[in-house]
């Protein structure tokens, strides 16, 4: 099973780490060929920023979905949008060039789009 989470509202992340949350329990529960990709485009870019302001727990939370096996994608065109470029993502991030086309590539690949 092949799922894609799509995040691109900063509001929305507490719902998506839950959704992430409940299907790496679900990866390790049952579901061991379980494929999870997050993209995240629009504002919902600005937490994934390492600043001195930024999150730790958020930051090990994925840290350890990436652990997990999950991908975590970042949009480079909503980076630019907000002026980020000269700040660097998570490192477990994959800045991927647009987030629109990566979540039409990966549908195009069998994955099921998820927008909470």
């Amino acid at each position: 099973m092949k799922i894609i989470i799509h995040i691109d509202e900063q509001p929305k992340w507490k719902e998506v780490r839950s959704n992430l949350h409940n299907l790496m329990k679900a990866k390790h529960d049952n579901f061991n060929d379980l494929e999870v990709e997050l993209v995240a485009t629009g504002n919902a870019v600005l937490s994934l920023l390492l600043d001195e302001n930024y999150d730790r727990d958020f930051y090990q939370e994925l840290a350890d979905l990436d652990n997990g096996g999950f991908r975590l994608c970042v949009c480079h065109n909503a980076l630019g949008k907000y002026n980020t470029q000269n700040l660097d993502v998570f490192p477990f991030m994959h800045v991927v060039p647009a987030g629109l086309i990566e979540i039409v590539q990966r549908q195009d690949e069998g994955f099921r789009y998820i927008k909470p």
